[in-house]
């Protein structure tokens, strides 16, 4: 890629697309660095052009940075197309913070809310890099919890969504306005990284329909676990493994599966502690990093027994 002057790994912009001739189809790109660099066919010099198209397209018209592609070649180089959602009449904010890691419990974003608002959250993580002669850019899981501070100081979960293995995961909401000012916690769910000594960086994106103030705040470990215990019993699969005649269930098992791995938590509705122990020695979804468990842990309510993520993934 480079000796036909492309930048690897890097980004360019799609800006149009064309049918010349025969019907070949041709992709305009422009380098965001100014410089269009592209010297296969339909690049700047190419012998292709013709002075009809070139005035057709207008290529010598355009800044230095812009550059036309033939379609195969455009699928031959270029692995991944993200399309940008434009949102004009809304007011973007952006924090970055750190993810968590053997160090501590990472960082969230909080949100103060002034007035009924539409939001949409998008969260990027920070590539890391294999080391060696093959070195690649790799991902963890990622994933989005947005909590309400309730006024007694507990949060409640408003809008979450699964754990992925990508560069990016979003989630739009509402939020409500109480009293004065309410405050919101976006935090960044990634388990992966609890055994790490590397931390990972990532960035919140915030699209709102009113004025709200963002700023990064350090996440405790307790708000963390009640967070992913909240996930897991609103949003996973409820099986009852134990009943009383008189109790009813007594003890309950959610499992959260989703394409980053399992948690599992137990629910305890009785007054004794029970002993609750997870084999997840063989993941159904491969192998297993951040690998959470306390075998033989006293339940006396709800816990998180257990929770693996699949191992970080290159992002080539």
């Amino acid at each position: 890629m480079r000796s036909l002057g492309l930048l690897c790994p890097h980004a360019y912009c799609v800006m149009q697309l064309a049918t010349v001739g025969d019907g070949e189809m041709l992709v305009k790109l422009r380098n965001p660095n100014g410089h269009a660099g592209w010297r296969g066919a339909w690049g700047r010099a190419s012998p292709r052009w013709t002075y009809e198209l070139r005035e057709q397209l207008k290529i010598d018209s355009e800044d230095a940075g812009v550059f036309w592609m033939g379609w195969d070649d455009f699928l031959r180089f270029f692995a991944e197309v993200t399309v940008c959602r434009l949102v004009p009449h809304m007011m973007e904010g952006r924090e970055f913070g750190w993810l968590p890691s053997a160090f501590n419990a990472g960082q969230a974003v909080a949100v103060d809310v002034y007035a009924r608002t539409q939001i949409e959250v998008t969260l990027h993580q920070e590539p890391h890099r294999s080391r060696g002669a093959d070195a690649t850019p790799t991902l963890v899981d990622i994933g989005i919890l947005v909590l309400k501070e309730e006024s007694d100081g507990r949060y409640v979960r408003v809008a979450s969504t699964e754990r992925v293995i990508d560069h990016l995961v979003h989630v739009a909401t509402e939020l409500e306005q109480d009293g004065y000012v309410s405050r919101y916690l976006i935090v960044p769910l990634c388990l992966g990284q609890l055994r790490s000594d590397a931390p990972r960086k990532f960035r919140v994106s915030v699209h709102s329909s009113q004025p709200i103030a963002m700023t990064s705040t350090p996440t405790d470990a307790a708000t963390l676990a009640r967070a992913i215990l909240s996930l897991a019993v609103d949003t996973g699969k409820r099986t009852p493994l134990l009943s009383h005649p008189l109790l009813g269930e007594v003890l309950c098992i959610y499992q959260l599966e989703d394409e980053a791995g399992i948690c599992i938590v137990a629910e305890n509705n009785s007054h004794f502690a029970m002993r609750v122990e997870v084999d997840a020695s063989e993941g159904a979804n491969g192998p297993s990093e951040g690998f959470i468990s306390t075998r033989g842990l006293l339940v006396s309510h709800v816990s998180l027994v257990t929770a693996y993520t699949r191992s970080p993934i290159s992002s080539i």
